[in-house]
């Protein structure tokens, strides 16, 4: 591509740079926060915890019979329920909350400064609203794995639950 002055090149490349940065911590499909993001916001609030005493609850949650939705409708219907959800999501929580999606069918919240009683008022908000079953974890920790992997295995008993 050719540019008249350096100024029209500085441009497009500030352009293209702020376009590549947001693809970097979003889901394009969603448009919530990606896995990259993530792992960064949860480190500093797992730190801010275990230095600063700062609570935070982080909420695991994933759509039940997902595959099925896909397998029987079609991707594109399967795309309109993760965006719907999505949204939903979005109107459901705090201005300081944070909302992703790290893969598939899974969507995380992380509510800073808060407690669980909180974070079940926001469950109900996206139940009332969303048109699928979810299943959820929730909870905080002082080390970002540990605690994954612990509303991953409360996510699965809910589940296992219904």
């Amino acid at each position: 591509m050719k540019f008249k002055t350096k100024t029209e090149e500085i441009k497009y490349l500030r352009v293209k740079l702020k376009r590549y940065k947001k693809l970097s911590f979003y889901d394009e499909l969603t448009e919530l926060f990606n896995r990259r993001k993530l792992e960064r916001d949860l480190k500093k609030l797992c730190y801010d915890f275990k230095r600063y005493k700062h609570r935070f609850i982080m909420v695991m949650m994933d759509i039940d019979g997902f595959k099925k939705i896909n397998d029987t409708k079609g991707h594109l219907e399967g795309d309109k329920v993760l965006k719907n959800l999505a949204r939903v999501i979005k109107n459901s929580i705090r201005i300081t909350d944070r909302a992703y999606r790290p893969s598939g069918d899974e969507f995380i919240v992380l509510l800073p400064h808060s407690n669980i009683v909180s974070a079940k008022r926001v469950i109900t908000r996206i139940e009332k609203d969303c048109q699928v079953e979810l299943s959820y974890g929730a909870g905080a920790g002082k080390k970002p794995k540990e605690l994954l992997n612990m509303l991953d295995k409360k996510m699965y008993e809910d589940k296992r639950r219904k």
